[in-house]
């Protein structure tokens, strides 16, 4: 069997709507019919989906794998340890939304969530949690909120056969000038170590598209993945 690629595209929401449906032309025209789409139902807080119905009907319209990607995308609160101030400060500048939340806090965001979903008739398949960080104890609550999947940085789970999937992921960074210098050869060197792994991932952020030596690099990366891969969702990895 042909190894596996996912492309997904992160912190999908009204404002980068542009960015995405731009992105998605460009991979239909590389090969990749269908993309993972990690969609965030408040984003910041500011922007509900139930106020954006172009938005929405433009995301109802469109073949891809739906995820839900937090609810807001923002900490509610940040760690006051060393290790775990600079996660939340530095790694995830803010926006690791489930970070050290208890388990009740993480049951009430999802299904926030997916309430929001619901109101605009946006049906989500799995869960991937802002910066893939989810505590191990709060992934089962994904499958009692009946999604099929839950996606952290190194794995994908199966919510339904309870099986879980080895697939790294190819991750670009463009936050800083000194980011966006390492970031190409660090993930060729990435791409190379991983060359041989049945599934891998490609993961692209709005902010990636702001930078044309980023975007160029990414279409590069998966147009070289594709001659030994064959693309495909998350959703359709854990189909029955």
């Amino acid at each position: 069997m042909k190894p596996k690629l996912v492309v997904s595209f992160h912190d999908l929401h009204p404002g980068s709507m542009a960015c995405c449906d731009r992105f998605l032309n460009r991979l239909a025209a590389l090969g990749v019919p269908e993309a993972s789409l990690l969609v965030v139902p408040n984003w910041y807080g500011e922007a509900p989906l139930s106020e954006h119905p172009d938005f929405c009907e433009w995301l109802r319209g469109l073949p891809h794998d739906i995820s839900l990607h937090g609810c807001t995308h923002v900490a509610g609160h940040r760690p006051e340890k060393p290790l775990e101030w600079l996660m939340a400060n530095k790694y995830t500048a803010g926006e690791g939304e489930f970070y050290k939340l208890s388990l009740p806090e993480a049951d009430h965001l999802m299904f926030q969530g997916l309430e929001i979903f619901r109101e605009v008739g946006i049906e989500a398949n799995g869960f991937i949690a802002p910066a893939w960080l989810i505590q191990d104890d709060h992934i089962p609550l994904v499958g009692k909120l009946g999604l099929d999947y839950c996606v952290t940085f190194k794995k994908i789970y199966d919510m339904n056969r309870l099986d879980i999937l080895r697939a790294p992921v190819l991750c670009t960074t463009s936050r800083t000038g000194l980011r966006r210098a390492l970031t190409r050869q660090v993930v060729s060197m990435l791409a190379s170590k991983h060359a041989h792994e049945d599934i891998l991932r490609i993961a692209v952020h709005p902010i990636d598209f702001r930078f044309p030596e980023i975007e160029n690099f990414i279409h590069g990366l998966i147009a070289r993945t594709l001659e030994t891969r064959e693309p495909t969702t998350y959703a359709k990895l854990v189909a029955h």
